[in-house]
This record gives structure tokens, C-alpha cells and sequence, in this order.
């Protein structure tokens, strides 16, 4: 079975990078989703955030991405258990990309022509 996740979604923060043997960045992005209601057409939004993994070269070249760009994230979801800082084990999950692309709207929003 395969498991593929494509997410077009804003950069809610500025991405955190870490260095050491295998080189990351995480950063969060958040899917902005209006809809209207079947029964009364009433205008209704929704935000849903996903947390997003790079490794390698991927992480060195995604130190170009910023808080508010619009980004495409393609890659695997996947799903681990952490221990809180309370000491309770939960469940995470995450997209581990394998690709990720700045929207050209970035450039647009930017004044650029």
C-alpha cells in the first residue's frame, strides 16, 4: 500500500533548522479551507495545521523557505510516539516530505514581475 500525501499550504512560522550526521528542518503549515454548509449555505472556514519533516539536502535547501511563504509538500505521513514533557507517551503525526516547492505566488506577493 502506498501512502503519499501532497499538502499546498502557508508556513506558520519560521522553520527550525538542526544540524548534526543527518541534517532537518521542521517547520508547521497551515490549509485554509472555506466551505458552506449543506443545509443553510451559511459561509463557514476551517484551519488545519500539519507538522512537516525534511532530511539532508533537502533540509539545507529548504533553509530558503519563510514564515508566510505558500508552499507545496509532497511525501509520506507518518506516525510516532514521543514521551511529553509530563512524561506521558503520545502519538505524533507528521509529514516526512520529499519534496518541497515555493509557490511562485510567494514572488507575486513580493512585488516582483
Amino acid at each position: 500500500m502506498d501512502n503519499h500525501v501532497s499538502l499546498l499550504g502557508t508556513v506558520t512560522r519560521e522553520p527550525t533548522f538542526y544540524e548534526g550526521d543527518t541534517p532537518r528542518l521542521k517547520l508547521t503549515i497551515k490549509i485554509h479551507r472555506e466551505y458552506f454548509t449543506r443545509n443553510t449555505g451559511e459561509a463557514k472556514s476551517r484551519d488545519s495545521y500539519f507538522d512537516i519533516v525534511c532530511f539532508n539536502s533537502l533540509a539545507r535547501a529548504c533553509q530558503a523557505v519563510h514564515y508566510g511563504d505558500s508552499i507545496l509538500v509532497l511525501g509520506k505521513l507518518n506516525q510516532r510516539t514521543i514521551t511529553a514533557d509530563d512524561g506521558n507517551k503520545v502519538s505524533v503525526m507528521e509529514v516526512s516530505a520529499d519534496h518541497i516547492g515555493i509557490s511562485l505566488q510567494n514572488l507575486v506577493n513580493e512585488g516582483v514581475s
